[in-house]
């Protein structure tokens, strides 16, 4: 992945990120589970657009699987964020 998460390469990140959070929720072992959601976690920081691409929610069913209460709040409050810069770009 190209090091810039903004620009151009935003869209590439997003789906990017999704895709790992979305690996977390199919992970049997819990072990793995939460290691995998620490990486995820790490890639998500710096993606602008949250509110694109359903990254939030993959991000959200991810904390829910690794079982990490404060990224579930971290996350709601990203979501709150999000939805308000959503509304400014298209309204």
């Amino acid at each position: 992945m190209p090091a810039d998460k903004r620009g151009l390469r935003a869209g590439l990140w997003r789906h990017f990120v999704k895709e790992c959070f979305l690996v977390v929720t199919h992970t049997p072992d819990d072990a793995t589970a939460r290691r995998r959601f620490a990486v995820s976690d790490e890639h998500l920081r710096g993606v602008p657009g949250l509110w694109m691409d359903g990254v939030l929610d993959a991000a959200l069913a991810a904390a829910e699987q690794a079982g990490d209460p404060p990224a579930l709040d971290r996350y709601r409050t990203l979501r709150q964020a999000a939805d308000r810069e959503r509304e400014q770009n298209i309204g």
